[in-house]
């Protein structure tokens, strides 16, 4: 469903194939992943200050709702 990224570290774009970002980010933030829309891209901001914990649990909500 991802067609292309684009971004720095964690800062990260995502161009979807088969989903509308705005679906995208309600059904992630439904898993506790808040992201926002950034014209036809949903785009991932996290906190300066995250854990590896965080950051798995952010993945397995992104494959969940992506894969």
């Amino acid at each position: 469903k991802v067609q292309a990224t684009s971004g720095l570290g964690l800062m990260i774009g995502i161009v979807l194939k088969d989903m509308a970002p705005i679906d995208a980010a309600k059904a992630l933030l439904t898993k506790g992943v808040m992201t926002l829309t950034a014209g036809s891209k949903l785009r991932m901001l996290p906190p300066l200050t995250i854990t590896y914990e965080e950051i798995d649990r952010a993945f397995e909500a992104i494959d969940e709702v992506l894969g």
